[in-house]
């Protein structure tokens, strides 16, 4: 993977992780998937995809591949927001 710095208006930015989570790495953005509460309901799969995609381990394959985890404090705001949404 080739990493380039971009300039946002402020002079060139490296790709590292405390730049793309703090904002100033211009072209990055925080990803996030938005649960159908009726989904949630009648698709019995839901419920552990979305389990594993918060989870240590599905967290761990976003590192694997390049990608920059979401901050910790994001991270446990979703955790605690889909623990109290899903009722699990």
């Amino acid at each position: 993977m080739k990493e380039f710095p971009v300039d946002g208006g402020g002079g060139c930015v490296e790709p590292s992780a405390d730049n793309v989570n703090n904002g100033t790495y211009a072209i990055s953005r925080l990803l996030y998937i938005y649960v159908n509460k009726e989904k949630l309901t009648s698709n019995p799969a839901v419920r552990p995809f979305v389990d594993f995609y918060l989870s240590d381990e599905g967290l761990a394959s976003v590192t694997d591949v390049q990608y920059i985890a979401l901050p910790e404090d994001i991270l446990s705001t979703t955790r605690s927001t889909w623990s109290s949404e899903s009722g699990a």
